[in-house]
């Protein structure tokens, strides 16, 4: 159930911000999504029940760096404040992460 609303969740908010944002709000929608949607083999990994753990968390780690690496990039290139706010937060992340 938290897993469909989650997905219901993304594609609204992230399929909004790709049709009535900017080019910040597409590029960053569009890194969300991509993340999300590489992150799939690891949430089936963990469906099966057949995985080691320290795997699958060094495989989610490094979607979150190229994730803060490219927020960091359209953060550095935005006029406006958000993105830089989007880019702290995910820091926060991955220090929560290590």
């Amino acid at each position: 159930m938290i897993d469909l609303l989650f997905s219901v969740l993304m594609i609204l908010s992230c399929g909004y911000a790709s049709v009535a944002g900017k080019r910040d709000g597409r590029l960053v929608s569009l890194m969300f999504v991509a993340a999300w949607l590489v992150s799939f083999p690891a949430l089936r990994l963990v469906a099966f029940d057949s995985y080691d753990q320290e795997v699958l968390d060094i495989y989610l780690f490094v979607i979150d760096i190229f994730l803060y690496v490219g927020l960091g990039a359209v953060a550095k290139t935005s006029r406006c404040f958000w993105p830089i706010w989007v880019f702290g937060f995910h820091l926060a992340n991955l220090a929560c992460d290590l």
